[in-house]
């Protein structure tokens, strides 16, 4: 199917952090077992935009509501960290260290899914994101 550019009314919206981000190089995919517990990740979201936080568990299972239906997702990693509607798909990666001045080497790890949060009478607190490992051969959907 071709695509007819001169339709297009609004360009294609892309994340670009606007503060704290170095330039860096995707150097390798690290596995779910690469990082160890507590060890430092950074998420990049266009809701929350570039955090830090320590990998809490390797494998939750992750239980959402979607229009009446319970989705459940397995073996998911967590992360101490905020994340926020909007922030899923991000990235999930290791700082490596410099390359030159101005860059990082970066250690792609995984993909923010969504959050656990603290609901206080309506008042919702986010605690950790949930997010999927790139090595995600053992992650399946059950669908209720």
């Amino acid at each position: 199917m071709t695509v007819d550019t001169r339709q297009r009314t609004i360009a294609p919206q892309v994340f670009r952090p606007y503060y704290d981000v170095d330039w860096g190089t995707v150097m390798k995919v690290l596995g779910r077992f690469d990082v160890p517990l507590w060890g430092r990740l950074t998420k990049a979201g266009i809701t929350t935009d570039v955090q830090e936080g320590e990998l809490l568990n390797y494998c939750s299972d992750v239980t959402y509501r979607d229009s009446g239906r319970t989705i459940t997702v397995k073996c998911a990693f967590e992360i101490r960290m905020v994340s926020l509607d909007g922030d899923s798909g991000g990235p999930i990666y290791e700082r490596g260290p410099s390359i030159g001045l101005n860059s990082i080497e970066v250690y792609a790890y995984g993909i923010t899914s969504g959050y656990r949060y603290l609901n206080l009478s309506g008042y919702i607190i986010p605690l950790t994101t949930i997010a999927l490992p790139l090595d995600a051969y053992q992650l399946y959907v059950q669908y209720t």
